[in-house]
């Protein structure tokens, strides 16, 4: 299961700029939490979460 999220929808969720985001994503893909696949030009990367638990009950 991958997710599409472009890293400028991420600067606006977040509220930062894209070396953070970078930062952000490098830390959890550090951690095995997160996979990046960097797609072609023009197209978003696809991350992948690699531990998914349930957060709402």
């Amino acid at each position: 299961m991958y997710i599409i999220y472009p890293d400028q929808d991420l600067m606006d969720e977040m509220n930062c700029n894209s070396f953070t985001v970078n930062q952000l994503k490098n830390e959890l893909i550090k951690h095995n939490l997160l996979l990046e696949e960097n797609m072609p030009s023009g197209h978003s990367d696809r991350l992948y979460p690699l531990r998914v638990s349930e957060i709402y009950k």
